[in-house]
């Protein structure tokens, strides 16, 4: 019932898909790239026996290489060729709601609690300008989302407007936000034009290599690090783990409420919630009150106190001009029953989704090898089902790689990267520190590079 598309696709394939298919569209927005097409990478595994299809991948991406040609001449240098910016389709949420797209995905695996708080808020305050929410409740945040102020690479938006530089290749760690140039440097200390605490991260670019040290106190605009760089006046310096802003992460009270109403009528209090289930209580009185003014206000403050309940009250409304008298401490007990019977009603009324029985489409290709990553018997019988003959099982039972075997197909491409494009410049590898040797090929009507086994 919903496809996930590829991330290297653009608006403008991304919107063709949504008018051409009867199901539901979800799109990655956000979150570390795999350089390669997902699913289509075995360098981990081939290195180290870790599969990347199998979720164990030891990220070899992420460590640095040099591109060299057939007669050994270096043209890239010992850095991160394969490592990729993060994603941030923030500028792109208005097209792509536009496009049809239902549902965005954002990368949480191995992040922790305070990056997907930040995350996820900043894209629901973005969605909610341009589209109404699927499911009920509020979100109430006491802080304000920033996702530079959280680990990141640099971003791009990858494809999404076509080819851009989407990869870093002076460093696979945290970029973070970007503070401002060095004004001074003196013994101890440096001085930036930017608000920063103690155990701040700070980062900067020297040689092709990102450095980096620790705030151990701040006077003025004095910086004292817990070592100190060697730093030049008018570096560029950014702040990739924000000490304060990571407390308040810690300790925010962010939470989803659903919305109620409270009615009070001549005898009864009501509660309904914004998904049309209602409860309601007799008030345990005989005695009107002698100051309707009074009372009413009384029972205003008692009911909008919804605490720690799933639940923030939006209205209270009086149906009756006679008010029975009742002290707070009773109030205080109606509104808690009634909540309570609201919780109980919600979750007996909830209607759970279930998996829609699959309907089997005509795979493009007739047969598949290793590359369609069949390692057991469900997922061979689904391609069958598909029309799809699976000619070799997955990379992972082989007891041998052969040599010339894709270990990874990808849109990054590395002649692009160094402008090699319109140029012959003959067969090129990719080298590791260890002097592995990876043949390269590349599908230029397609843009595309592959990475060959050697």
């Amino acid at each position: 019932s919903r496809v996930i598309l590829a991330r290297e696709l653009s608006v403008d394939a991304i919107s063709e898909i949504c008018k051409n298919v009867k199901c539901e569209i979800e799109t990655f927005v956000h979150g570390a790239l795999c350089v390669s097409y997902s699913g289509q990478c075995y360098l981990s595994y081939c290195n180290g026996g870790r599969s990347a299809n199998r979720g164990e991948c030891a990220q070899p991406c992420r460590k640095k290489y040099s591109l060299v040609d057939e007669k050994g001449k270096v043209i890239l240098d010992n850095k991160y060729l394969l490592s990729l910016m993060d994603f941030n389709a923030s500028e792109y949420i208005e097209k792509l709601i536009n496009c049809g797209v239902k549902s965005f995905k954002i990368e949480g695996r191995l992040k922790d609690v305070n990056y997907v708080k930040n995350v996820v808020s900043y894209y629901r305050n973005l969605i909610d300008k341009y589209a109404l929410k699927t499911s009920s409740g509020r979100i109430i945040s006491d802080f304000e989302p920033n996702v530079f102020k959280t680990f990141n690479r640099g971003y791009t938006d990858y494809f999404l407007n076509g080819r851009t530089k989407c990869f870093n290749f002076l460093s696979p760690k945290s970029k973070g936000e970007k503070l401002g140039k060095v004004k001074r440097v003196g013994n101890n200390y440096i001085e930036i034009d930017a608000k920063v605490s103690p155990q701040d991260g700070l980062c900067y670019i020297e040689g092709g290599e990102m450095k980096g040290f620790l705030v151990n106190k701040v006077v003025d605009n004095k910086i004292y690090p817990n070592k100190m760089p060697k730093i030049l006046s008018g570096t560029m310096v950014f702040r990739n783990y924000n000490s304060v802003y990571e407390k308040q992460l810690l300790n925010t009270k962010t939470s989803r409420k659903i919305a109620v109403n409270f009615a009070v009528d001549s005898n009864k209090i009501y509660v309904f919630d914004e998904n049309e289930n209602s409860a309601n209580l007799i008030i345990p009185s005989q005695e009107y009150a002698n100051s309707i003014k009074e009372m009413k206000q009384n029972f205003i403050n008692q009911l909008k106190k919804a605490g720690d309940t799933p639940f923030y009250v939006n209205e209270i409304s009086f149906k009756s001009e006679r008010i029975l008298y009742l002290p707070l401490s009773k109030i205080n007990d109606l509104r808690r029953k009634l909540l309570k019977m609201l919780t109980e009603l919600r979750l007996k009324n909830y209607n759970k989704s279930v998996q829609k029985p699959i309907r089997y489409a005509v795979y493009p290709k007739e047969e598949m090898d290793y590359r369609a990553n069949v390692l057991n018997s469900k997922a061979k019988r689904f391609y069958e089902e598909c029309n799809c003959t699976i000619s070799q099982s997955a990379l992972e039972s082989f007891s041998c790689v052969d040599s010339g075997i894709e270990l990874m197909r990808t849109k990054h491409c590395l002649k692009y990267a160094a402008n090699l494009c319109s140029k012959a410049c003959g067969k090129l590898y990719l080298l590791d520190e260890n002097n592995k040797r990876y043949p390269l090929k590349f599908d230029c009507k397609n843009c595309e590079m592959v990475i060959l086994n050697p």
